[in-house]
């Protein structure tokens, strides 16, 4: 109905189930591998930037290649790939969830006493929000050890923190399950107010300048190919600004957490000063090392970094079903 590619109804996969259930996890596996290839040593350089490196994000970038080659700009990809894929697949499932519990119920009998009104379209988006906020915050227990693991490759030093499974072994007998979730509470704010942004910022996008298909649009455009074709492709770009654009929002708005997060796990993992702090602890040490704009350091690469993501996962994944040719049925 949008205009996206869809799975034809029936189609089976060379094992028999149905293609789009085989579908689902190709793409959003391609989403994450995707945009995490194209964006990753941005996020490598914002956390060198946050840990007090002070060149720009160019000068890091060359630097970080011609000493330590491309493994230093990609050091902790795997969990992050993890992470990704757990928060795109888990993120809309548990909103819907939560949604479901939150949203009062609008499909009331008209007979019922009294009356019960219909929600305003303004307070389903607050609905919506905080059931992202909250989906958001659901996650964010389950990623924080592999976040964790993330920052560990980045910033460990010795044998055990050559591949991630070492690192969970080093972390885990050496500090145990409060190890992995070092600097928990600013991730799990962190992660509340990105979901809780990204979808007010994106659903606000949507409804401002993203156009929809409607059913008489497609009908028409059924008999002309090439306006069916112009019509996706501008829906396209319209939902790749979107997503870009919301993912930068949400960058800026929580990036005083992100910043407070990977302070505390690079402490809590190198011994550092704030090795058993707690995020105030870790406010006053960032105020008075650097000032309030210590809190938003890195936040050119993190923009950088969030952007191309949304924007290289969202290529690849809608790729992926064009090119394996799952079209909306025309009748």
């Amino acid at each position: 109905m949008d205009g996206v590619p869809r799975t034809p109804k029936g189609s089976k996969d060379h094992s028999g189930r149905p293609a789009h259930s085989a579908n689902f996890m190709d793409k959003y596996l391609a989403g994450a591998c995707f945009g995490n290839l194209v964006s990753f040593p941005f996020e490598v350089i914002k956390n060198r930037i946050v840990m007090g490196d002070t060149a720009n994000t160019p000068d890091i970038f060359s630097r970080i290649q011609i000493i330590e080659g491309m493994a230093g700009l990609y050091s902790g990809l795997i969990p992050s790939i993890m992470v990704s894929l757990i928060q795109t697949t888990g993120q809309e499932k548990l909103k819907k969830y939560f949604q479901e519990r939150l949203v009062p119920d609008i499909e009331a009998p008209s007979d019922q006493d009294p009356p019960v009104p219909p929600i305003k379209p303004h307070n389903l988006v607050i609905y919506e929000t905080i059931s992202a906020a909250c989906a958001g915050a659901a996650i964010s227990f389950v990623v924080t050890p592999l976040q964790t693991l993330q920052l560990a490759l980045q910033f460990g030093s010795g044998p055990e923190y050559l591949n991630a499974w070492n690192a969970f072994v080093a972390i885990w007998e050496r500090y145990g399950l409060v190890g992995l979730y070092a600097g928990f509470l600013p991730g799990l704010i962190s992660s509340l107010l990105v979901s809780a942004s990204t979808w007010l910022t994106f659903s606000f996008l949507k409804q401002r300048y993203i156009s929809s298909s409607s059913k008489s649009t497609l009908s028409a455009a059924k008999a002309d190919r090439a306006r069916l074709e112009r019509q996706r492709g501008r829906r396209v770009l319209q939902l790749i600004m979107g997503i870009a654009t919301s993912g930068i929002v949400a960058s800026v708005v929580a990036a005083p957490f992100d910043v407070l997060r990977t302070r505390l796990v690079h402490d809590a993992i190198t011994g550092g000063p704030l090795k058993t702090a707690t995020m105030f602890d870790a406010v006053s040490k960032v105020v008075e090392e650097k000032g309030v704009l210590g809190l938003y350091a890195g936040i050119v690469a993190k923009c950088l970094r969030v952007g191309l993501y949304g924007v290289g996962s969202f290529v690849a994944a809608w790729g992926l079903e064009r090119s394996f040719g799952f079209e909306q049925e025309s009748n």
